[in-house]
């Protein structure tokens, strides 16, 4: 599967709103984001699927905090800003 510069944004897009939007709103971890499943449908099982789920998540949600619309209110929870 090659993933383009489309797919990244895409998944992006996709994640931003799964993140609450107020500082009153809980955070998320990575394997609570992870577990939509926004690379692979829910139905979709192969040993690689979690990690593959949660690396994408990693890279995206790190982006997203470049980008000033995530931040990490605690070690490894996140939050919109």
């Amino acid at each position: 599967m090659i993933v383009t510069l489309q797919d990244i944004q895409e998944a992006a897009r996709l994640l931003a709103p799964t993140l609450p939007r107020t500082p009153c709103a809980g955070s998320r971890t990575l394997s609570e984001i992870a577990a939509h499943r926004f690379v692979y449908r829910p139905e979709d099982s192969a040993p690689f699927v979690d990690f593959v789920e949660r690396r994408s998540m990693e890279q995206h949600v790190e982006k997203l905090i470049q980008a000033g619309r995530v931040e990490e209110v605690e070690p490894r929870r996140y939050r919109r800003v």
